[in-house]
């Protein structure tokens, strides 16, 4: 059994007939599945009502495997509010690293990254219109740390290989996994990029409209082999609204 630890839970789906499936990131465990008993049916748990998304919680576990048991949740501070393009952006998130983080991967960092974009939606939203450009960087800043964390930073320094400087008269391809080539012409669609906002990019400047552009299609580029053939539900949530 372990001691109590921060977590917020990412996704939760019925498992028998009283019980959830809840997927957290938890702070120094990363990313667990777990099996929460008694959260659902006709007598309902006092965990129940704090099984929610963006709940701030404390947990405590026990098991070895891969699913695990949750033993105790309990509040951990009010719920962070999200709504309307603020709320379909949490559920991205919480998607994205669903799809991407491996169970059981211990990070300290990941929940970091989290619960700061959390705050920071939850700030953002409370800006006079329009703030579509604020959440849209908040967005493109939590991509490129996760990528980074996972072992998939982009370099944007440099080309692929690491033999020549992105310099900011040059445009160019990139291929995902790769890097960045020199080219004049795009290939099959792909978008070019100027060196400018290559690094623009890589120092995280990204309140100029064409670098914020350039930064989502890259950012998508780069998630792509990783997130595999299945769409995105939150991206259709997105554009349902």
């Amino acid at each position: 059994m372990t001691a109590q630890v921060p977590c917020f839970i990412l996704h939760r789906r019925p498992f028998r007939e009283t019980s959830l499936i809840i997927e957290v990131v938890a702070q120094g465990y990363g990313r667990l599945n777990l099996v929460l008993k008694g959260a659902q049916g006709s007598k309902k748990s006092a965990t129940s009502g704090l099984s929610q998304v963006f709940n701030p919680l404390l947990l405590s576990f026990s098991g070895a495997g891969e699913l695990k048991t949750a033993l105790s949740l309990e509040s951990n501070g009010p719920a962070v509010i999200l709504e309307d393009k603020f709320l379909y952006s949490g559920f991205y998130i919480n998607e994205i690293i669903c799809r991407l983080w491996p169970q059981n991967v211990d990070s300290d960092e990941l929940f970091e990254l989290y619960t700061t974009l959390l705050e920071d939606l939850s700030q953002t939203q409370q800006l006079p219109e329009p703030n579509a450009h604020f959440l849209e960087m908040l967005l493109r800043r939590f991509e490129f740390n996760l990528l980074r964390m996972l072992g998939f930073g982009i370099d944007c320094r440099y080309t692929a290989g690491g033999n020549e400087l992105i310099e900011a008269g040059q445009a160019y391809r990139f291929i995902a996994e790769e890097g960045f080539v020199l080219s004049h012409k795009s290939y099959s669609g792909q978008p070019l990029f100027s060196g400018e906002d290559i690094v623009a990019i890589g120092q995280m400047n990204l309140t100029s409209g064409n670098v914020l552009k350039a930064a989502k299609h890259l950012a998508r580029a780069a998630l792509a082999p990783h997130l595999g053939g299945k769409p995105l539900k939150s991206r259709e949530l997105f554009v349902n609204l």
